[in-house]
């Protein structure tokens, strides 16, 4: 969010994550329109760009924005069109692909700063048959899983199909402080399949047993750490 952050666009390993799910799950799929909702560095509508005849890459940063048309210059992408929009603002039309990494920076919301506005949009911009792609952070407190319990309440209300697949569990040990503040005890990353023409199901997968057992050790590990210090 500029009037938060300035003008910094974000770029970390999540990208990466949800770049690679996006390029496995699309794997021998193609669409007719696809979106980004918050293109950043635009690292994740490149990737897709040849999944889909024409991409648009939209943002409401406007440094965001200059950042994904430069991207998309340099990497010689021909498809890919970019503007500045406040999420679906600025949008027309609908796409069969949506791709969308929203904030979760208000731990206080649990990580539901901007997916609600993004669901409620599916409706609107989503085709009927179309896919979105959602990379998503869920912060757990005193048990509950904040996004995960949004999401199952609102296919209640739709014929949605979700899919979550579990990425991974983690601390973010510089905002320690924070989660104290607002009873979190820790975060999941989630790749969020959406269907928009479905049955009004939810389905959760589970992180690999490895995966699990390296996130909680680390976890538990950080929290007694604190405890000694």
């Amino acid at each position: 969010d500029p009037e938060k952050f300035g003008n910094k666009v974000w770029m970390g390993s999540d990208s990466i994550i949800f770049a690679k799910f996006i390029k496995k799950h699309l794997e021998n799929k193609y669409y007719s329109k696809a979106i980004e909702i918050g293109s950043g560095t635009g690292v994740i509508i490149i990737a897709s760009s040849k999944f889909a005849k024409l991409c648009k890459a939209i943002d409401y940063n406007n440094r965001a924005v200059q950042y994904t048309k430069f991207n998309v210059k340099i990497n010689k992408i021909s498809n890919i069109e970019t503007s500045y929009s406040n999420l679906f603002e600025n949008v027309e039309g609908t796409f069969d692909l949506i791709l969308v990494n929203p904030w979760f920076i208000d731990l206080e919301k649990g990580g539901l700063e901007e997916a609600p506005e993004v669901m409620k949009g599916l409706e609107h911009y989503l085709s009927k048959d179309g896919l979105c792609l959602m990379l998503l952070n869920s912060y757990i407190k005193q048990g509950r899983d904040t996004a995960y319990d949004y999401l199952k309440n609102f296919v209640k209300s739709t014929k949605y199909d979700l899919s979550l697949y579990t990425m991974g569990y983690n601390i973010e040990t510089s905002r320690s402080k924070e989660y104290q503040k607002y009873g979190v005890d820790y975060c999941v990353l989630y790749n969020v399949i959406i269907k928009k023409n479905g049955k009004g199901t939810i389905k959760r997968y589970e992180a690999s047993l490895l995966r699990k057992i390296r996130d909680f050790t680390f976890i538990n590990a950080y929290r007694i750490t604190k405890k000694w210090f």
